[in-house]
């Protein structure tokens, strides 16, 4: 049997296939749209999920970090400690200046043990410097010579015994690193031993003939 279609018929066909193929640009772009938040979204959901995990992770990340940062700062510490051995103990009392001046360095070290290494090398310059000034000999360029050229100055006029000038330079090497370091990556019973050193070679120096 023929099925008659009315003009009001065709018209609503008409329409409806007008409206799909208006629709269907729009849903091929909520497709793309949902396919490519697909994996964000899923990434984010995981995320939240284990993020305890991801936070712990990350913790353990930072310690081991921190944990060989220290663990070289102290191996420099130990091999420093080996050098100074040799370095004749110096027959100084400590006056009040002195035991002032490592009581402040120690509680420094325990707010800030970065900042107590960079003030106990200051005072190992300071007592260098006035070996190099009273020494008599000319020492070119500026009064505030870059560190190694001081070093090589000391040693190259004899004007401190090898165990004092190595001493020096390995001091110096772990100030250089401790600048470049965070206070997290060095502890404060580190930085007492650094101060201790520096203590000790400071006596050394000025026991030496030079002044």
């Amino acid at each position: 049997m023929e099925q008659n279609l009315t003009p009001s018929t065709t018209e609503n066909v008409h329409i409806s296939s007008n409206t799909e193929q208006c629709l269907e640009p729009f849903l091929t772009f909520l497709a793309d749209i949902t396919s490519s938040l697909a994996w964000p979204v899923v990434i984010l959901i995981i995320a939240l999920h284990f993020r305890k995990h991801i936070i712990s992770a990350i913790n353990n990340l930072r310690s081991l970090r921190y944990g060989d940062a220290e663990a070289i700062f102290e191996q420099d510490l130990d091999a420093v400690s080996e050098k100074a051995k040799s370095i004749e103990p110096a027959n100084l009392d400590s006056n009040q200046d002195k035991l002032d001046r490592l009581n402040e360095l120690s509680l420094m070290a325990n707010s800030s043990p970065t900042g107590a290494i960079l003030e106990a090398w200051n005072d190992i310059e300071e007592a260098a410097r006035d070996v190099a000034e009273n020494s008599g000999i000319p020492l070119a360029g500026s009064p505030k010579r870059p560190l190694f050229k001081l070093q090589s100055f000391l040693s190259e006029n004899n004007l401190l015994p090898k165990a004092e000038i190595d001493t020096f330079r390995k001091l110096r090497m772990i100030r250089n690193r401790a600048i470049h370091t965070s206070d997290t990556e060095i502890t404060a019973e580190q930085a007492k031993r650094y101060i201790k050193l520096t203590d000790r070679l400071i006596d050394a120096i000025k026991t030496s003939n030079i002044i």
